[in-house]
């Protein structure tokens, strides 16, 4: 079974597995009073804009307040409402921001799926939202097996179909996506659910108040996520002012993050390192935009001075990303991608193993962009001149497996050179053409 045939049957099993708990839902349901069916009614919206609006981050991750709510749904109504007003607020919620149905199913599946979990557990010891009992100590564990179990349920679910869709290990996924940020933020948002119920049993009405804190906190981190993503694109903005610089560069710095992204997740990196070597390709000329335009496409032999300019881009690159703390991992990778594996690469002739493997990975992306280009004295190489290539400078101008890993893909079809002078197709986990025609 192909990548894509694994992920859509993931997906669909986590859709069948979230329509049995609503079928069961609405098997059990009796009607709730008027006053709870209007209270309903504002948690289910309430769901639904908090999917809505969430806040990215890299690597396809977001935060909303959607823990928040589901806690304190379980805990207000009875089992077979709150799964229903949180599969109707999810639902909706991922149809505001609609992308494709797959996305949808899954998305509003797992949250689904996150509630129906949250009141089992609270069902089988005892739990009765008619007369909850706050002040018994004996439920501050189950709570707390609750919160664990939402922040699984939520968690490896993710982590499971972004593993199928990107080739990469799911564990891997799961152990870089839990950091401790994540941990306090779901902490804080089941403790804010918590006194949410408990506003609720007191007070309904009085309910917007305390989520007046949990919203000015998604909007303080909503800023700063918009911040972050504002700088990376005016950082790769300003390196395809570099690649238009000459015509025949045109969109390099893309394709090289496109194949450099693929290298890397072939040799199974970790996400983050994977985002950083994504990030350093995208942007790894910034440097030369303090090179003279003159230099850039003099004609004829380059004098010592001249090259002596050149060679400092990688360096100068490099330092202007130190700014940016989005950049700081990927610095060192533009700083040393000019490297070779033998040494006698620029700027400091390293060799081997004290080249980072990011920058290892970011020459053999360039240096296959290169050759797969048209330059203004000679066409784009062909397949087999490409292959040959690199098989002949393994060793010595690059990382052996790198190159293995290139050539890996290249056979398994991955990356598509038989294009005939056009951009190399380069093909993402689910089949689909991420570069090229």
């Amino acid at each position: 079974m192909g990548t894509r045939a694994m992920a859509s049957a993931f997906i669909a099993s986590v859709g069948a597995l979230a329509g049995l708990a609503v079928a069961g839902a609405l098997a059990t349901l009796t009607l709730p009073s008027p006053g709870d069916a209007i209270l309903a009614v504002i948690f289910a919206v309430l769901v639904l804009l908090a999917i809505a609006r969430p806040v990215h981050f890299a690597f396809r991750a977001n935060i909303d307040l959607t823990t928040l709510l589901i806690i304190a749904i379980a805990l207000t109504f009875d089992p077979s409402l709150a799964v229903l007003v949180t599969a109707a607020g999810a639902l909706g919620g991922q149809l505001v921001q609609f992308s494709n149905w797959s996305g949808v199913v899954f998305n509003s599946s797992q949250v689904t799926i996150q509630a129906a979990v949250a009141v089992a557990i609270l069902a089988l010891f005892g739990w009765d939202p008619a007369r909850p009992a706050y002040e018994d100590a004996r439920y501050v564990p189950v709570f707390v097996l609750v919160m664990i179990a939402i922040f699984l349920v939520n968690t490896v679910l993710v982590s499971l179909v972004i593993g199928l869709q990107t080739r990469l290990s799911a564990l891997a996924i799961w152990r870089d996506a839990v950091t401790a940020d994540l941990l306090v933020e779901q902490a804080s948002q089941f403790a804010l659910g918590l006194a949410a119920a408990l506003v609720v049993e007191v007070q309904p009405w009085i309910m917007p108040i305390l989520l007046a804190p949990g919203l000015m906190l998604y909007i303080a981190a909503n800023r700063k996520s918009r911040l972050e993503f504002q700088t990376r694109d005016a950082i790769a903005a300003l390196a395809d002012l570099v690649d238009r610089r000459d015509p025949y560069t045109a969109d390099h710095s893309r394709r090289v993050a496109v194949v450099a992204r693929e290298l890397a997740a072939h040799m199974d990196l970790s996400p983050q390192e994977i985002v950083a070597i994504e990030r350093a390709a995208r942007v790894h000329d910034l440097g030369k935009l303090v090179i003279d335009l003159s230099l850039l496409n003099k004609e004829g032999t380059l004098t010592q001075e001249d090259w002596n300019l050149f060679r400092r881009h990688p360096e100068d690159g490099a330092n202007i990303l130190t700014w940016f703390p989005e950049f700081r991992p990927s610095a060192e990778l533009v700083r040393y991608h000019h490297e070779r594996w033998a040494g006698g690469g620029y700027p400091y002739g390293l060799s081997g193993e004290q080249i980072p493997l990011g920058a290892r990975i970011l020459a053999v992306a360039d240096s296959l962009d290169a050759m797969s280009s048209a330059r203004p004295y000679r066409p784009a190489l062909t397949r087999e001149v490409i292959v040959a290539e690199f098989k002949r400078h393994s060793g010595t101008q690059w990382d052996p497996a790198v190159v293995d890993a290139l050539l890996d893909l290249i056979e398994r079809g991955t990356i598509d050179l038989s294009t005939d002078g056009e951009t190399p197709r380069v093909y993402d986990g689910m089949g689909t053409v991420v570069q090229g025609r």
